[in-house]
């Protein structure tokens, strides 16, 4: 059984002085030798999960767009020559000296030539 309402009250002495305080509901089931009882409050129900969403995360350059950047403006875009390679997966640039220093740490690098030519990452 489920879904028994119930309600609580301030004082059982003096029934004109009481009143509503709390309400809730039941939970009843059966247990291995007697029935088992939960009193859950109102907001339990909105902890519960009801379903599921899948969706695709955000990507930054979507919540950009989002946010109505042109991506496009020289400000957030430039172009540049690897011209040594530190180690796997870090390499020193050229042609983006009037960027600050970690200006593109999280944004996405488009290749154009070379080996990997096309991929974006």
């Amino acid at each position: 059984m489920e879904g028994l309402g119930y309600g609580g009250w301030r004082s059982f002495s003096d029934c004109a002085a009481s009143g509503p305080v709390a309400g809730g509901r039941f939970q009843v089931r059966r247990g291995r030798l007697v029935f088992v009882s939960e009193v859950r409050s109102l907001t339990h129900v909105l902890g519960q999960t009801v379903g599921r969403t899948f969706r695709q995360p955000a990507t930054p350059r979507s919540t950009m767009r989002a946010a109505g950047v042109d991506m496009e403006d020289p400000a957030f875009k430039g172009t540049g020559a690897v011209i040594d390679l530190l180690r796997d997966r870090a390499f020193t640039a050229s042609g983006l000296g009037g960027f600050a220093s970690g200006w593109f740490t999280f944004g996405t690098l488009e290749w154009t030539s070379g080996g990997n030519a096309g991929r974006r990452t």
